[in-house]
Parts: C-alpha cells; structure tokens; sequence
C-alpha cells in the first residue's frame, strides 16, 4: 500500500461516516489479509466480515474482532454466496474490495459477484486501487524510469493500473454507479526518487511546469489511491456512439448565444453555411435563454438547407457564467479542433478552410487567423422586439496577422474567432475556459493553450469582430475596474508556474534583451535631458518672468502707441480737413487767378478801348474844336453879315441857311455821342472814367455848344462862354 495503512482505512470510515452507518452494521472487507481496514472498523463500532484462506487465517482475524468465512477469491461468486449467509439479516454497510480490482487475475468476475451481492443486500461497494496517473509515475516515463515498490503506486503484484477514469468506466460497465469519493493524496509518492532528479522538484522549472501540464490534464495529480464508493445498478449496454460509421469532422464551431440577437446569429449561421469547407460541426449553445427561445433557434436552424442544418445541434446550457456554455459544449463536441463565436461574430468563407490548411501543416497546433474589425450600432431589427443594427465604420484591421506570445502576455491580441485549439486540449489536458472569469476567458485560454501546443498563424483576414457602440456588450455590462481586476487575476494565475514559449522565442527573447541592456544609457542620456530640461526650464522661468515684464513694458508701450495713434488720427482728421481746406482754398484761388486773368484780359481790351476811345474822343475833340473854330467863323461871319442882313434879304438868307446847316451838324454831332454813350466799350470803362471830365464834357458838349449858338442867337456876351475854362469844373488840364 501507498502510505500508512491507517490514511486507506480512514478514507474507508470517512465515506461510510457520510454514508450513515450505524454502530453495529456489517462491512465485507475482502482484503481483510492486511489487517489496517479491520482494526478501524472494529475501533469504529462497525463489524467486520472478512474472508480468509483457511481456518488458521479466520481465528487471526476473529483476534482482530472480526467475523470470518473461509473460501477463495478464485471462486467469488461462492464466496459472495457465503457471505449472504453469514450476514444474515443484518444491515450490510458496503462491501470493501481495496485494490483487488487491480490484483486479481478476473476482475469482471469479482466484480459480477459483488454487484449480485449488493442486489442481495443494498451494501454499496467501495475499492481502494492505486492511481496510476499521480504525477511522479509520469515524471518518471518521462526520465525512462520504471521502477516498481512493493505497496506502492507500481506494485508489481497488480495485475492492471487505473486512472480515475479507467476505474470509472470499467466499473460502469459491470454495473456501478459512483456516489462518492475519499481519494488519499500524497505530494510525493512511494515513486519520488531519486531525491537528485530534477524533474520531480517541483521547484525547479521543469518540475512545475511538469507538475502544472499534469494538474491542468484533470484531478488526481497527487492521489496515490482512488478510494471510491459505487451502487449497484443497471449495467451499461456498449453503445456505439454518435461516431459509429462517422468519422469525427475537423472543426466544432461553438456558437454561444442568449437568444437576443436572432438577427447578427442569423448572420453567423449564415456565414458558417457558406463555408468552402464543409468539414466541420456547429453546436448554437442556448445561454440561460428566456422561455421559447431555444425552439425559435432550432426553427431558425430547420430553415437553412439541409446540407448545413444537419450539422448543427442546438444545446440548451443553464447556470453558469460565460464560460459555461464553452466548457459544457466541449464536452459534447465531436471535432478534433475547437473554436468559438459569438452570435454576432462574422467569419468568412475561407475560414474553416484556411485553419483546416494551418492544421494539415502544423499538426497539433493551436491555429490562429487574422482577424478584422468593424464598428455597429444598435438599431430597429427584422424581429419584432429584437435589435438589428447599423454599420458606423469600414472594417479595419485592428489586430497583427501573425501571434506574438510575448505581445499576448500584455494584452489580448487575438479576438475568441480568430483561434482554434485541439480538443483534446480542452478534454485530455484540463484547458477549459476558466469559469470564474467574468471576461478575458478567451485571452487565458488561450495563452494557456499556447503553452501546451504553440500556435501555428495563418496571415489572412479570415473572420470579422463586430464592435457594438451602443447596445449591450461584455463592456457595458463589466465596469473597468472589473476588467482591470480580471486582467491582474489572469496575470498572477500565469505568474503562478513556468512560462513556456514555443520554438524560435529565444532569438525575440534575445532582441528584447539587447534593447534593455541599451536602457541604462538611455536613462542616463534621459538623466542628462532632464537636467538639461530643468535647467531650460529655469531658463524658461527666468525669460518668461523677462518676458512678463517686456509685455507690461509692450502693453505700456501699446497703450501709449494706442495713444499716438489716437492723436495720429486727429491729426489725420485735422491734415485731412486743413487739406480739404487749403484744396477749397486753392480752387477758389484759382478761380480767382482765372477771374483776375479774365479781368486782366479785359481790363486790356477795356485799355485798348479806352485808349480807342480816347482816340476817338480826341478826334471828336479836334473836331469840336473845329467846329467851335468854324462856329466861332461862322458867328464872326454871321456878326459880319447880320449887319449886312439888315442891309440884305440874301444875308438873310444864307444866315438861315448857316444856321440850318449849324443845326444839322448839331445833331448829327448828337446822334454820334448817343452811339458812344450807348456802346458796351463805355458802360465797361465807367470806372475808369470817373474822376475824369471826359464823360461830362462829352455830355456836355452839345449842351455848350447849344449855349453857345443860343448865345450869339440871343446877343449875349461872346466873351462869356469863350472865356470859359472847360476843364476847369473837373480840375482838368484844359490842354487835355
């Protein structure tokens, strides 16, 4: 045996303890030869029904307080049958068979018997066998060991190993159901030498990481027996399976929904109906769905062409959080490889194709496809009730086309459509989704995966992440600060065991090295900026204290340069209206020049005129005074013939006929002085004219001259007039 008789013994108590046997109650211990398990259950109150070889053997167990038959194993259904005798009408509590399973040379028929016993009965059955899986016995296959102990997990007086799942399926086929369980563990187990061997240290980097891969392939890492408690039931028929005839596909694509989206999982479904490759399987994974949800999918699912829609199954999964439906579809799925969508995830037609490609060429690998991004918006759907959505943005590619693990380790650079992983990873190895995730799972999972079997990228957009901006998603419904814890749980569950990379990360491991080592001289050169920066930016203080006082000296000085420019402006309005000014000025100015020129150019011709007229009147002049000349002859002439008149008629006569002539000149003389006076030459030198007797005198003329030859017409005095000065009223020169 593995360890103390005493831990075996107890996990047997511990089960019939939750069983509820009373003190009193008989076991069968078929393994009585030990002697660990009677003792206990002698100590317990309980009575022991033991089998022995002979009589010598019965009396050494009756010592032990244990009640006895005699026969042999060989024959156990003989046995079995004394045992119903010797139990009589007591309550049989279980029948205890240990390891015999494992040590026996026909355990189908030990274990025919003891199932027709406990239909005698009711006692259920429980073993003890050894754990051929504990982790030291697979370190060691791997180091090439095989070195069995006695008692231990590799006792060689077993006849047949088992695992806890070898145990459970051969016990089902004989008609034991597993009701509970009492395994007994150790770290280390009989196997765990030699103490030097390194793998074994679970402290060493391939120790953990050994130790790890072995817990992550399911329980019962450091279980040296599997103590188990079984009833008796039906035995199972062999069934053939879904595969009989039918080879396994490729692919099981898990579609996990809610049912609230019927028009985007229309879309998903349709997109996997259009694969190229149609070796693949779809199960739509029916989430907590609210009443006549699951049948509208499955009415959903009918409605696609039998081609397609006989590969899906519809799965109705309650409880649970996201992981849920992943973990349990696993478990129902058919395909060597796994991948997941979402129900508003897209793929394209060469999807399933391009892994299956990835998967011919890399077998064993976890695949990984590009994936693109497109951004939606909630909106009316095509079902009453249900959201539809609008496209808000071209898809983008968001994500590299080939895995980086290193690049995964700081955030998830791989949507849950991009990647499929071997089943087998999920069933064989333990790598289900964590269900105590609330987002992230597909990030764990898969750099979980990566560890185990790599990743094999094809570098093609291959399928379509659909971003929602407004409705429901993981990211409205989880606040940040639950993402950020998630992402740290993550990290410290990762930090928890060896890291190991696939091939060919030494060389990326190495540059990343080579750009760390250059970082102390970048710090220190950044050391050197950033005194370099605080000394500018004392600098900058200093000039922007500078430049605070230049701009209130600037603004001061713009203040008075406003100033000037103020006065400027009444300046300019000033220069501006002294100019209108002095341009109203000068036109007048001009105006006047040209009215002086004008003038000037009349006062010459007035000049010319008077002097004609000067002319003209000094003529007229002479010819007065001729005519006073000829008057005063005539008046001589006419005194002389006056006295000749008297004397004769014809004196007489020629005097009237002087005096007609005298009086025709006169008025000839006038109607030539009316002409001038009358002309536009004298009205224009009126002014020059005056202070001057020339108007007068010519005015006056015909008036004398009338004076004149009324004078000698009367007999006045000659003298009178002749003495008269003309010139003298006017002060004139009288030569003038």
């Amino acid at each position: 045996m593995s360890g103390p008789p005493s831990d075996l013994a107890q996990a047997l108590l511990e089960l019939l303890r939750r069983r509820g046997c009373a003190p009193g109650a008989v076991v069968v211990d078929l393994v009585a030869d030990d002697g660990g398990a009677v003792a206990a259950l002698h100590a317990s109150g309980l009575v022991p029904l033991c089998v022995a070889a002979d009589q010598t053997g019965a009396e050494r167990l009756s010592a032990l307080g244990a009640e006895a038959v005699t026969g042999e194993l060989s024959d156990p259904d003989a046995v079995f049958e004394s045992l119903v005798v010797a139990a009589g009408e007591r309550h049989v509590a279980a029948v205890w068979l240990g390891d015999l399973p494992a040590r026996v040379s026909d355990p189908a028929a030990l274990l025919r018997a003891a199932h027709w016993f406990g239909e005698q009965t009711g006692a259920p059955l429980a073993l003890g066998v050894p754990n051929v899986t504990h982790v030291d016995v697979g370190t060691k296959l791997l180091l090439g060991r095989w070195e069995p102990r006695p008692g231990g997990v590799l006792d060689d007086a077993h006849l047949r190993r088992f695992s806890a799942t070898s145990l459970g399926s051969t016990m089902a086929a004989f008609g034991w159901a597993e009701v509970d369980a009492q395994d007994v563990t150790l770290r280390e187990s009989d196997q765990h030498f030699p103490p030097d061997a390194t793998p074994l240290v679970r402290t060493t980097p391939v120790g953990a990481q050994l130790a790890a891969l072995r817990e992550l392939a399911g329980p019962g890492a450091s279980v040296v027996r599997l103590v188990r408690l079984y009833e008796a039931v039906m035995p199972e028929t062999p069934d053939p399976g879904d595969d009989a005839g039918t080879a396994a596909p490729f692919l099981s694509v898990l579609v996990r929904t809610q049912g609230k989206r019927q028009e985007t999982l229309q879309e998903t479904l349709l997109c996997l109906a259009a694969q190229r490759c149609a070796d693949f399987e779809v199960l739509v994974i029916v989430h907590d769905p609210d009443p006549g949800v699951a049948g509208g999918i499955e009415e959903l699912v009918a409605a696609f062409h039998p081609t397609f829609a006989h590969r899906v199954r519809v799965v109705e999964v309650s409880g649970g959080g996201r992981c849920r439906p992943l973990n349990l579809g696993a478990r129902a799925a058919r395909g060597h490889y796994l991948a997941t969508l979402d129900d508003d995830d897209l793929v394209f037609a060469h999807w399933v194709e391009t892994l299956r490609a990835e998967a011919q060429r890399t077998p064993g690998h976890a695949l990984r496809v590009g994936v693109a991004t497109q951004q939606i918006a909630a909106a009316a759907g095509a079902w009453a009730g249900e959201d539809g959505y609008d496209v808000l943005s071209r898809p983008r590619v968001d994500y590299p086309l080939t895995f980086d693990h290193i690049a995964h380790l700081r955030d998830n650079l791989t949507p849950n459509n991009g990647y499929a992983v071997p089943r087998w990873v999920v069933t064989d190895l333990g790598q289900t989704w964590d269900e105590s995730l609330p987002v992230l799972e597909d990030w764990d999972h898969l750099l979980r995966s990566a560890e185990i079997c790599g990743v094999a990228s094809a570098p093609t957009i291959a399928a379509m992440l659909r971003v929602w901006a407004n409705a429901e998603n993981s990211k409205t419904v989880h606040p940040p600060e639950v993402w950020e814890e998630t992402r740290r749980q993550i990290v410290a569950q990762w930090d928890s065991r060896p890291l190991l990379l696939d091939a060919g990360y030494v060389s990326r491991l190495h540059e990343l090295l080579r750009r760390l080592d250059a970082v102390p001289e970048l710090e220190l050169r950044l050391e050197l900026r950033d005194q370099e920066t605080a000394q500018l930016r004392d600098e900058i203080t200093r000039l922007t204290g500078e430049a605070g006082r230049l701009a209130g000296e600037l603004a001061h000085a713009h203040s008075e340069i406003d100033q000037l420019h103020a006065g400027a402006g009444q300046l300019r309005d000033e220069i501006a209206r002294l100019t209108a000014e002095a341009n109203r000025a000068a036109g007048e100015l001009a105006h006047a020049h040209s009215e002086i020129d004008q003038l000037h150019a009349e006062a010459g011709q007035l000049r010319d005129e008077i002097a004609r007229l000067t002319g003209e009147a000094n003529r007229l002049a002479g010819e007065l005074a001729h005519a006073h000349s000829a008057i005063d002859q005539l008046h001589a002439e006419s005194d002389r013939l006056a006295g000749e008149l008297a004397v004769s008629e014809d004196r007489r006569r020629i005097a009237d006929e002087s005096a007609t002539a005298l009086e025709a000149a006169r008025a000839d003389l006038e109607a030539r002085l009316d002409e001038v006076l009358s002309s536009r030459s004298w009205r224009m030198t009126e002014a020059l004219r005056k202070g001057t007797g020339v108007a007068r005198r010519v005015a006056e003329a015909p008036e004398r001259l009338l004076r004149r030859d009324s004078g000698r017409d009367g007999g006045g005095d000659p003298g009178a007039d002749a003495g008269h000065d003309p010139g003298a009223d006017a002060g004139e020169d009288p030569s003038a």
